[in-house]
């Protein structure tokens, strides 16, 4: 999973300091954090793409305003990913937990990691 965020903006500064990381998310009642190390890319093939596809991005990130997207993706950690459904939590630990069946299957861990 990539994100963006434009390399004028104070947030990426700080990200640029101190790279750990982590967003959350909710659908309904089902919530999602992941953590870890953001690593910029530097192929700028991935910032094309993304820019081809979103026209909207273009009018502001381009030569002529002098804008440019970074990239980055979160380069997992260990003991990152927490579920919470409800008032149950689900928590995610490693893969030799899950192996060892503890907190999910390991068909629900490849699942979570996809989002």
């Amino acid at each position: 999973m990539y994100f963006g965020i434009g390399n004028f903006k104070e947030v990426y500064k700080q990200i640029q300091q101190n790279s750990n990381i982590e967003f959350c998310t909710t659908v309904g009642k089902e919530f999602l954090s992941y953590f870890g190390k953001a690593v910029f890319e530097k192929d700028d093939t991935i910032t094309e793409n993304i820019l081809a596809s979103a026209p909207s991005m273009q009018k502001i990130y381009n030569e002529k305003t002098g804008y440019k997207l970074a990239i980055f993706c979160v380069k997992k950690q260990p003991q990152n990913l927490e579920l919470c459904w409800e008032s149950r939590k689900l928590i995610l630990l490693t893969n030799d937990l899950i192996q060892r069946g503890r907190n999910a299957t390991e068909n629900q861990y490849r699942f979570m990691m996809t989002l």
